[in-house]
């Protein structure tokens, strides 16, 4: 199982329903993900 971090560095809301959106699709293709936060939301 591929492994992926995905990294979400501006307070964008756009940015991070971007991010959410391909870790999402990734999940569906069974591949571990997280996500991770980095200064404000």
């Amino acid at each position: 199982m591929e492994k992926v971090a995905l990294f979400v560095f501006r307070s964008d809301f756009m940015c991070f329903i971007h991010v959410l959106l391909n870790a999402l699709d990734m999940f569906d293709k069974k591949q571990d993900v997280k996500i991770i936060i980095e200064g404000s939301l």
